[in-house]
């Protein structure tokens, strides 16, 4: 921030000292407005001083600011046909296609890709497991097998039966089924009308307790 500040010295001819001296400052910031500040030469310079850091520190933040909407913007950009936030805030998986196979491949990209969504579109670092739950009951999801994949799989970080959140190896492969559902060239066999929870169990995910 770049502060402009013209000092005239209202005391000359008088026997004071430099910081006694009488001055009135006109300060003019970067969006034209202009303050005018009298008194002694030091509080003056004090004035001009709290100002020009009160200037800064909103720059900086609103900088920052800026910074974190734009991250959100792009992983909004990168989700699209994927997963998407309604005007209430409320985030949905609206791919139609999973790309998978089975159900608990199915479940396993559900659970990830609502953590993925609320983590870039609502800036959630972790995510209430009713949250997850709520997204496995919307593609016919939710049964002991998905609930086993949400308390057992090593790659998703707990706290307690409450919260759950994306370590940075699932966030890698919830960005990558991403890819592959938005890749017109991959179909899925696997159809929320195929059953529930009754496909054969992926071999990738390890559903043994920690």
């Amino acid at each position: 921030m770049v502060c402009y500040a013209v000092l005239t010295n209202l005391a000359e001819g008088k026997d004071t000292t430099m910081a006694d001296k009488v001055v009135e400052a006109s300060i003019k910031l970067p969006d034209g407005t202009e303050i005018s500040v009298k008194g002694s030469r030091g509080h003056v310079s004090e004035i001009i001083s709290t100002v020009a850091k009160e200037r800064t520190r909103r720059a900086d933040h609103s900088s920052a600011s800026d910074g974190q909407n734009g991250r959100l913007t792009q992983g909004a950009g990168k989700l699209e046909n994927v997963v998407e936030k309604d005007p209430d805030g409320r985030v949905h998986i609206v791919a139609t296609d999973l790309k998978v196979k089975t159900a608990i491949d199915a479940a396993h990209r559900v659970i990830y890709l609502a953590l993925l969504g609320r983590r870039q579109l609502l800036n959630e670092s972790k995510t209430s497991r009713k949250a997850v739950v709520e997204a496995l009951r919307n593609w016919n999801l939710y049964d002991g097998n998905s609930r086993r994949l949400i308390a057992r799989d090593r790659a998703l970080v707990r706290d307690g039966r409450k919260t759950v959140a994306l370590s940075n190896p699932a966030l890698q492969e919830a960005w990558k089924f991403v890819k592959e559902i938005q890749d017109v060239n991959v179909k899925g066999d696997w159809t929320p009308t195929g059953g529930r929870g009754r496909g054969k169990r992926s071999r990738r995910r390890s559903t043994k307790p920690e």
